[in-house]
């Protein structure tokens, strides 16, 4: 009795030790037997948080001297993309994403005086918020590579406030719809290397003076929006998955019609009549983030 009872202690302590290792050892070998296209779909099927940085570089098409503003902007980016499993009818791999991006901070001015025309350099505290989404359909090219053609939409809102004598701030927001192209390349088990490109034509711009100079909202029309970007995801464990990226978007912005506006400086008003001139913007993205993984 006493050594078929020892014999069951001993077997039980055996299957207590090895559950956990059989039990990773099934995990890995899962793994191993994913399909690559799997690991693919797993990666947009994701919520992500993502901190970094923006370098924004703003210039006006003026004779010199025209405003520019350069300068890192630390911020966040929020997003979820799904996409459907595969199967037969128009929704197989159906895709959709939507990102929130938000910077912060200091830019570093060069411009004129409006009054004396003397060059100016100090600081604009800027914030920018942008909103994309993206709606596609992927298709697989090999056991390894797929590519995502999409719908794009985006929104961005940029606040500037210029540390000058009067105060100056000013609101623009744009909108732009065009097409991209999602490519996606797993090499190995858990990696997925992305490229993005994207197009889009912009409409309904607006621009408005809120402090210093004061205006009317003034329609601008927003040129072309040119986007790329790259990035690389690895599976740490289960759901969880840490990412990369580069990202560079060039847009430009016609000038506005001649308005009516006033300048407010130390208790007094001066009405004047003031345009918007042409600009571009250009700005190269570094993030770095988690995503969970929910399908």
């Amino acid at each position: 009795m006493r050594r078929t009872a020892g014999s069951a202690l001993i077997f039980s302590a055996l299957t207590l030790c090895l559950s956990p290792a059989a039990w990773a050892g099934s995990f890995i070998t899962s793994l191993r037997h994913e399909h690559p296209l799997q690991t693919l779909r797993d990666a947009n099927n994701a919520v992500s948080l993502a901190a970094g940085a923006v370098l924004q570089n703003y210039q006006e098409a003026l004779p010199s001297p025209s405003d520019i503003e350069s300068g890192w902007m630390p911020g966040l980016r929020l997003g979820i993309s799904g996409m459907n499993p595969p199967g037969p009818g128009f929704a197989s791999r159906l895709y959709f994403a939507l990102h929130y991006g938000y910077q912060q901070g200091n830019l570093r001015y060069q411009g004129f005086a409006l009054a004396t025309h003397q060059p100016l350099s100090l600081t604009d505290h800027s914030q920018v918020q942008t909103v994309s989404i993206r709606i596609g359909k992927g298709i697989p090219v090999s056991q390894r590579v797929l590519l995502t053609p999409y719908f794009l939409y985006r929104f961005v809102d940029w606040q500037r406030h210029l540390q000058n004598a009067l105060g100056q701030s000013e609101h623009y927001e744009s909108n732009s719809a065009g097409i991209g192209l999602l490519a996606q390349w797993t090499p190995a088990r858990r990696w997925v290397l992305s490229g993005r490109l994207a197009w889009a034509e912009g409409f309904a711009g607006t621009v408005r003076g809120t402090h210093g100079i004061l205006s009317p909202t003034v329609p601008l029309h927003p040129g072309a929006t040119l986007q790329a970007g790259l990035a690389v995801d690895y599976r740490l464990q289960g759901p969880w998955h840490l990412f990369g990226g580069l990202r560079f978007t060039h847009y430009a912005f016609d000038g506005s019609p001649r308005f009516i506006g006033t300048i407010t400086q130390d208790g007094q008003s001066y009405p004047g009549i003031f345009d918007e001139p042409a600009s571009q913007t250009n700005r190269f993205g570094l993030d770095l983030g988690i995503a969970y993984q929910f399908a």
